[in-house]
């Protein structure tokens, strides 16, 4: 076991980049049994996903739904279909079909990396995917010893600086002259500072006259917005 160990710290020592979906997980449990990854930097393609996506948080960043968004087959439904939610445990899975369940998981992770380069460029976001990737190390950190936590402190610390952020926001919405521009959008505030596409989205109460009826209805309508920005 401890040989196995360290062919695959030497892997990690001796490779120029970690690239994996869901990276905190993986990485926690190896380093629960001493695989260091202090060395080598690291890349996470549902971290980085979440932020391309302007943190949108009605989708899903599992790396079956984040496959098919780039155009690519879900993940191999066999392993859970035949084993995993038959109470069966991984240890008791046929060795060659976890190979290649891993190996179709490893596949599509890459081509998901290779989809999302050019658009972090074009975004212009790539110091604020590596450090969001970096910070990953610190929450693998928490899962493993914990933190202290002052709660009265903490309390205090979101009062002060939540109504600072309320003022920043506004602020930056009356500078940008757009009223559905959200500041919280890494992709939309790259845009704003440093040119490029704005894409806004918002959601809204739209009022409909019933042709059939004498009547109108009211339902909540999402709406899109798409400009150029110079940059400021």
């Amino acid at each position: 076991f401890n040989i196995k160990l360290y062919e695959i710290q030497k892997l990690i020592n001796e490779s120029d980049l970690i690239v994996a979906h869901n990276l905190k997980h993986d990485m926690t449990i190896l380093r629960w049994y001493g695989i260091s990854f202090e060395e080598t930097p690291i890349y996470c393609t549902m971290v980085s996903e979440y932020l391309l996506a302007g943190q949108d948080k009605t989708r899903s960043y599992s790396l079956d739904n984040v496959s098919k968004h780039y155009g690519s087959e879900g993940k191999m439904d066999i392993i859970k279909e035949m084993y995993w939610n038959k109470g069966i445990d991984t240890y008791d899975i046929p060795r060659e079909l976890l190979k290649e369940y891993v190996l179709d998981d490893c596949t599509k992770t890459l081509i998901v990396y290779d989809k999302q380069q050019p658009i972090i460029d074009a975004y212009n976001i790539r110091p604020l995917i590596n450090l969001q990737n970096e910070f990953t190390r610190s929450l693998s950190d928490i899962e493993l010893n914990g933190f202290r936590f002052d709660k009265e402190k903490a309390k205090n610390f979101i009062d002060e600086y939540s109504k600072q952020a309320d003022e920043y926001e506004t602020r930056l919405k009356e500078l940008s002259g757009f009223e559905h521009f959200n500041p919280s959008s890494a992709s939309q505030l790259v845009a704003m500072l440093y040119g490029g596409k704005l894409k806004m989205k918002w959601r809204d109460w739209h009022m409909q006259t019933l042709k059939s009826k004498p009547e109108t209805r009211y339902y909540e309508k999402e709406f899109k917005e798409e400009v150029d920005t110079p940059g400021w």
